[in-house]
């Protein structure tokens, strides 16, 4: 009578148990190579809990909801004998609201805030080897991004679709890179951008042929 409610929670647990030894042959024997050597561990600890609501009025549909999440991060290189704790809560809401003016045109305007969690590759303080030049380094302080999204979109007859997305993220990924004072290699890193706003254009059809085949040509700008 009222709509549809759907709620519920989901709790991740996940442990990363990264463990590289690097090796020199020295007279026959096996030596372990300390400087490439390295043994990390992440746990990462989600709690979530969500709620939406859909409901059919005439000729609009609505969705709408909300998520809260709690993420607690550990990383521990044993190596380096070094340990970063994070610690943050997120509310997530999100709203699409779809007009159907004939059983052909469908049209969108919807609202959504996503997380972009980075994993132990992009946290892991040790500087790893990639060649003799190249060294790569994680960042233990990174945040994660944060992605305000407002899109609009039309679709006809289930055949031809198209979007438009602007996104505002904060703390947005980027890499960085430095040279080693005393070695002069090149250390990629990654860092936090303060801001960085994202325009998408996407238009995409879908062409049966016979029955068995289908022909989908999708084409895509980004600014």
């Amino acid at each position: 009578k009222w709509g549809k409610l759907e709620s519920g929670i989901k709790l991740t647990r996940t442990t990363t148990d990264n463990d590289v030894q690097w090796q020199n042959a020295v007279d026959g024997n096996w030596i372990t190579d300390n400087s490439k050597t390295n043994h990390f561990i992440f746990h990462e600890n989600i709690s979530a809990a969500y709620i939406n609501f859909s409901k059919t009025i005439g000729k609009y549909s609505i969705q709408a909801g909300v998520r809260a999440e709690q993420t607690s991060t550990e990383g521990y290189s044993v190596t380096l004998q070094q340990k970063n704790n994070n610690d943050y809560f997120n509310i997530f809401p999100n709203l699409l609201v779809q007009y159907a003016s004939s059983p052909l045109h469908i049209f969108g305007l919807g609202y959504k805030k996503n997380i972009v969690r980075y994993g132990f590759d992009y946290v892991n303080p040790f500087i790893l080897y990639q060649s003799q030049y190249t060294y790569s380094q994680g960042n233990p302080y990174i945040k994660p991004q944060i992605d305000n999204s407002v899109e609009l979109s039309y679709s006809y007859a289930g055949k031809l679709s198209a979007s438009l997305t602007y996104a505002r993220s904060t703390n947005s990924l980027t890499p960085v890179y430095r040279q080693d004072t005393v070695s002069k290699l090149i250390i990629s890193s990654y860092d936090n951008l303060s801001e960085a706003d994202f325009l998408y254009f996407t238009i995409m059809s879908n062409l049966s042929i016979g029955k068995s085949s289908s022909i989908i040509n999708t084409a895509s700008a980004l600014y």
